[in-house]
């Protein structure tokens, strides 16, 4: 299957929904995937109600809604984390992509089939593949993004808008992607970390300290 030809009923299939299902612009559907242990079922909803838009997304639980935070906290920490991402379509055809795979950010043409694959390894519940492909994903997105410090906009910014970006821009260079166990097994990994997010944010904040200065200087 080739991204650039993938129709908006094939990419959900790849994406867990079931082969034997429907789907069109208008329709809200979810798989539902029950869990042995307390706070490990999730539900994949898959929603067409925007005609031009196919969101597809991980909710804790089996409601199929988003819980409060007090709830969240109870799930498996893989959980904690947003997976959703949100499909462009053009004459019913996946034509771009946007969104977060456990917390970071992915997105374009590129990475549209991997992505589909996560959601459909999670309709397995084959949690250590869907993690891989995450890991992979984040590190394409990232290899994808162009140098925010050569950006012709970078010059435009100021103050610690221009010096959250450079620093970010250094530590997104600098951090390494954990293995999928490591990812799967960390006890920090929640909606404020991200994949090792908790060290890239202290790299990140030093090093706005210091563009700051430089701003100062």
């Amino acid at each position: 299957m080739t991204s650039g030809s993938t129709s908006v009923l094939e990419y959900v299939h790849q994406a867990g929904l079931d082969e034997n299902e429907s789907f069109k612009a208008g329709d809200l559907k979810m798989h539902y995937s029950i869990g042995e242990k307390e706070g490990t079922s999730y539900t994949i909803r898959y929603d067409h109600r925007d005609e031009k838009i196919v969101k597809i997304g991980v909710v804790p639980g089996l409601t199929g809604k988003e819980l409060s935070p007090k709830d969240l906290q109870k799930c498996a920490v893989w959980l904690q984390a947003p997976s959703h991402i949100d499909l462009y379509v053009n004459d019913n055809i996946v034509d771009d992509m946007r969104g977060k795979l456990l917390g970071k950010e992915v997105g374009g043409k590129e990475l549209i089939e991997k992505v589909g694959d996560f959601f459909g390894a999670l309709k397995e519940r084959n949690l250590n593949k869907a993690m891989s492909l995450a890991v992979e994903a984040a590190k394409v997105a990232k290899a994808i993004l162009p140098s925010i410090s050569r950006m012709p906009f970078a010059s435009n910014l100021t103050g610690r808008t221009r010096a959250f970006a450079m620093a970010a821009t250094k530590v997104i260079k600098s951090t390494v992607a954990p293995e999928p166990m490591a990812l799967a097994n960390a006890p920090s990994f929640g909606m404020g970390s991200g994949m090792g997010g908790s060290t890239a944010q202290k790299g990140i904040s030093k090093k706005v300290k210091k563009e700051e200065d430089k701003e100062d200087a």
